[in-house]
C-alpha cells in the first residue's frame, strides 16, 4: 500500500472525499474513470482529472485517455497513453471504420490503472 498525502497539491479534497477514494482505490490493479469519482465526491470533472493526473504524477497509476466516437457515444472505442497526448488527425476510428478529420468528431475521458493499493491523507 501506498501513502499519497493530497496536501499541497490537491487540497480541494475534504476529509470525506479522501474516505471515498480510499475506497475506490483499495484493491491493487483497481481501473477508475474520471466520471467514476467526479459525481461520487461531487467535484467538478477537472478536478477528478487532477487527481488521476497527480497519481500518474507520482508513479501511483498508469492513465490512458479513452477515445470516444460518434459512431458509439458512450462506448470508448480506442485509448491512448496519457502521456503520448491525443490522437493525431486525421485518425480512422477502430470501430467504424470512418476517417475522423477533425479532433471535435471525437470526445475524451481518462482511465486510471492503479498498481498498488492507494491510501489518500
Amino acid at each position: 500500500m501506498s501513502s499519497f498525502s493530497c496536501e499541497g497539491i490537491l487540497n480541494f479534497i475534504t476529509p470525506e472525499q479522501k474516505k471515498l477514494l480510499n475506497a475506490r482505490f483499495s484493491e491493487p490493479d483497481a481501473h477508475v474513470m474520471t466520471h467514476e469519482i467526479s459525481g461520487p465526491l461531487s467535484i467538478s470533472y477537472d478536478q477528478a482529472i487532477s487527481i488521476l493526473t497527480a497519481l500518474q504524477l507520482f508513479g501511483l497509476t498508469k492513465n490512458y485517455i479513452l477515445v470516444y466516437h460518434n459512431c458509439e457515444p458512450d462506448l470508448a472505442v480506442s485509448y491512448v497513453k496519457f502521456e503520448e497526448g491525443l490522437p493525431s488527425i486525421p485518425w480512422l476510428c477502430p470501430n467504424c471504420q470512418e476517417e475522423v478529420e477533425s479532433l471535435q468528431e471525437l470526445s475524451f475521458g481518462m482511465m486510471a490503472i492503479s498498481n498498488q493499493t492507494i491510501q489518500f491523507v
